[in-house]
C-alpha cells in the first residue's frame, strides 16, 4: 500500500459518489513522475471526530488486505493533514445502478452472467478471507469496463 504523503499531489474532479463518511471523487495523481487517473474518497466530517475519523481508516485498512480481481484496489492513504483520503482504483464505468438503467436496452443475459458470475467470485474470496461485507448493493459494484464489474466501499465490514 502506498502511502500519499500530500493533497498536493491530486487534481480531484466530478464527486462520483456521496457517502456517510466520505465523498469520492475522480482525480488526477501526479507525483515522481507517475501520473494515474484513480478515485478518491475524502472524508465529509469535522477533523475533531475522532470516532469517524477511526472508522474511515479503518475501511482503508481492511482494503489493503485484499487482492482480488472482482474487488476495487486500494491504491494508497493519505492521513498526513486534513481531509483524510483514500486512494483507490477508478472504475470508469461507475456504479452497476446506474449503468443498468441507462443500458437496459443494450444489455443481455450473457453480460449479467458475467456480472452474476463475477460477483459470486468476489464474494467466495472475502469468504476465503473470513470477512463479511454486510453491504452488497448495486451502487456498491463498480464497473471498470463494460464486462467487469468490482466490488467496492468496505466501510460496514467485518472480519470474522
Amino acid at each position: 500500500m502506498l502511502i500519499v504523503q500530500a493533497l498536493y499531489c491530486f487534481n480531484l474532479h466530478a464527486n462520483l459518489k456521496k457517502g456517510q463518511f466520505g465523498n469520492v471523487h475522480c482525480a488526477n495523481y501526479k507525483n515522481d513522475g507517475i501520473t494515474a487517473l484513480v478515485a478518491v474518497k475524502k472524508t465529509n466530517f469535522e477533523e475533531d471526530s475522532q470516532d469517524l475519523k477511526q472508522k474511515f481508516i479503518e475501511e482503508a485498512q481492511i482494503m489493503c488486505h485484499f487482492n482480488h480481481k472482482h474487488i476495487v484496489q486500494l491504491i494508497g492513504v493519505c492521513t498526513k493533514g486534513w481531509p483524510i483520503l483514500i486512494v483507490m482504483e477508478y472504475c470508469a464505468l461507475g456504479c452497476i445502478r446506474d449503468y443498468l438503467i441507462q443500458n437496459a436496452d443494450a444489455l443481455d443475459i450473457h453480460h449479467l452472467l458475467e456480472y452474476i458470475y463475477q460477483l459470486s467470485s468476489a464474494l467466495k474470496y472475502l469468504e476465503e478471507q473470513n470477512f463479511v461485507h454486510r453491504d452488497i448493493a448495486a451502487r456498491n459494484l463498480m464497473l471498470t469496463n463494460e464486462h467487469t464489474v468490482k466490488l467496492g466501499d468496505f466501510g460496514p465490514g467485518l472480519k470474522i
